[in-house]
């Protein structure tokens, strides 16, 4: 009995040990993506459809949202500072002040956090509430009374099936192809309350090869979740990738960076010390006095190039006068 309990014990540690291989490759994978630059566009029938333009690198965050009525709101977090920026008039017609913050000031940034494009996947959440789940809040996570693994197929790709119970009986399966970066194909959770009441959460994510980085990445997120037969949401995502592991310059988590007009409104949380107004004048943020010396500054400077350029063109038709007239004469 001894020997075969032995084996016995040996397969479930090589099991377990497989299990959380399988699990740690998937949140390392995506965790290893440090900085990239993609668009995400989603839609549900409730009409919150919007586009995300999307850039990371390390700890720096941007956010664009545009929402499709012309105007941007830009969030940036980077180098410990908040940013934000909305070019939406406020209901009476104002320019809505743009913010520079500490980003652990609850009071400025409040619950805002950034939107990471790596957890796609990762949590069978619509892409907004990804937020408030990071990268191991399912795979990987203890939180747990059992997992079983075996050999799957989804849509025709081969795929490890992790299934998990959840201390609070709900259970998780995880569709996962170690043949793409082992990117999460599919992820549904159900728990019941004993009662008759089902919740359920799914998201099934279609991955593709970006060429330039050679890294496999989401393009594609169907998310839906409810409660017995009625749904709650119903979201599709659609994920256009321009860079993944390529160096974002520094400079696109900056009021520059994001195109912040001269003259811009600004309130800076990180000094409280200075009691005046102060302004974006295309480079720094400044006093409202010193924002409109440089925006004068750039009249005159834009005014002499003017100047300039019509003298020249005024020499150019003298000259082209002269020329033709020579002609005309010597012909």
């Amino acid at each position: 009995m001894l020997p075969c309990l032995s084996l016995w014990l040996g397969l479930v540690s090589l099991a377990a040990a497989e299990v959380a291989d399988i699990e740690r490759e998937a949140v390392e994978y995506r965790r290893a993506i440090r900085s990239g630059e993609v668009i995400v566009r989603r839609d549900d029938p409730n009409g919150r459809a919007a586009e995300l333009h999307i850039w990371w690198d390390g700890d720096s965050f941007r956010q664009d949202v545009s929402s499709g009525n012309g105007y941007r709101v830009v969030d940036v977090w980077h180098q410990g500072q908040y940013l934000h920026f909305s070019d939406e008039p406020s209901d009476n017609g104002n320019k809505l002040v743009a913010t520079v913050a500490d980003a652990n000031d609850r009071g400025a940034v409040g619950s805002k956090q950034p939107s990471d494009p790596r957890r796609i996947g990762m949590a069978a959440v619509d892409f907004l509430n990804l937020v408030h789940y990071p990268l191991d809040e399912v795979l990987t996570n203890p939180a747990r009374k059992n997992t079983t693994v075996r050999q799957d197929q989804l849509a025709g790709q081969e795929c490890t099936l992790v299934t998990i119970t959840r201390v609070n009986g709900g259970i998780i399966r995880v569709w996962i192809a170690p043949e793409r970066d082992f990117s999460v194909l599919r992820m549904d959770c159900e728990i019941s309350d004993g009662r008759g009441t089902k919740s359920f959460d799914t998201v099934d994510v279609e991955v593709a090869l970006h060429e330039p980085s050679g890294l496999w990445f989401p393009v594609h997120s169907h998310c839906r979740n409810g409660v017995n037969d009625r749904i709650d949401c119903d979201e599709d995502c659609t994920i256009q990738v321009i860079s993944l592991n390529q160096p974002i310059p520094p400079e696109v988590f900056t009021f520059a960076g994001i195109g912040v007009p001269v003259g811009w409104p600004v309130s800076d949380h990180t000094r409280p010390d200075i009691d005046r107004q102060l302004a974006w004048d295309g480079q720094a943020v400044v006093t409202v006095e010193r924002a409109a010396d440089t925006a004068r500054a750039a009249t005159r400077t834009n005014v002499i190039y003017l100047a300039g350029a019509l003298v020249l063109a005024a020499v150019a038709l003298v000259l082209l006068w002269r020329f033709f007239s020579l002609r005309r004469a010597n012909g």
